[in-house]
């Protein structure tokens, strides 16, 4: 049993974590709880349970070891493409596409970002607003001296 106090507001988010004594290390609990009080959550018969894990690529707090950029998913795809990548340290981040003669067409990432894990998605538009070919296209990434590159294609 476990019993959380508050001396906050209502309905304020409560996140758990878990500790490995063993390992010195903590999981990831992908649970929360709305707090309220004098609530009462699970029994002996349904309890409340905890999964905890090992925190991985996706979830909030992950932090990659390295700099990447994941190959896009689905490819080939028809309209919409996701793609992943991973920052170790906070940076400025350019993600663009280009068509194979080497020309820009569309850029879908320009900011800076703290270290984490990120996603964006591109509909197969340009920067102009207009619907691209059938094609490959390459997609890359600079983040600080971090570049590399990726092939996609887009099927109708």
């Amino acid at each position: 049993f476990i019993t959380v106090f508050g001396n906050g507001s209502d309905l304020e988010e409560v996140e758990f974590q878990t500790y490995n004594a063993d390992l010195n290390e903590v999981l990831f609990t992908d649970n929360t709880v709305e707090f309220e009080p004098n609530q009462i959550i699970g029994n002996l018969e349904e309890p409340f349970v905890f999964e905890a894990r090992y925190l991985g690529i996706g979830d909030t707090g992950y932090i990659p070891d390295v700099f990447s950029l994941e190959q896009n998913y689905p490819n080939p795809f028809n309209p919409v493409t996701t793609i992943a990548y991973g920052l170790p340290e906070a940076v400025d981040v350019n993600i663009t596409v280009y068509n194979i003669r080497g020309q820009r067409v569309a850029t879908l990432v320009d900011k800076s970002q703290e270290a984490g894990y990120y996603f964006t998605q591109w509909n197969s538009l340009n920067d102009s607003g207009n619907m691209l070919a059938t094609g490959v296209y390459i997609y890359r990434i600079q983040a600080g001296d971090f570049i590399q590159t990726r092939k996609l294609v887009i099927l109708k």
